[in-house]
């Protein structure tokens, strides 16, 4: 997927986490901040796996409607980019270091 999305900081009760900012001018959802929450991958054989989760809408400043195929489509694109990053830069993490702050790891 080519970064339709940016990584973004963002706070949710008083812990920094990393959003994704979604940067598609042409699309209803651009500038959209998702969090995701909980990720599952199940594989269902050598070559596939299934991508579940969870994600909370931090700002909807269109106010488009969240519930579409279309948004939890891109969603995963952007997930899957993401996961494939960490593991080919071998950092396994989402954002920088250099923003964690207190007991955060």
């Amino acid at each position: 997927m080519s970064k339709l999305y940016e990584l973004v900081p963002t706070d949710k009760n008083d812990t920094e986490f990393w959003a994704i900012k979604i940067k598609d001018e042409e699309s209803n959802y651009n500038d959209l901040q998702v969090l995701y929450g909980g990720v599952s991958m199940k594989v269902i054989d050598e070559e596939h796996a299934r991508l579940s989760f969870d994600y909370d809408i931090i700002d909807n400043p269109w106010q488009v409607d969240i519930n579409e195929d279309e948004l939890r489509d891109i969603l995963g694109s952007a997930l899957e980019d993401i996961i494939a990053d960490a593991f080919e830069s071998e950092s396994y993490r989402i954002g920088s270091d250099e923003s964690r702050t207190g007991n955060n790891p």
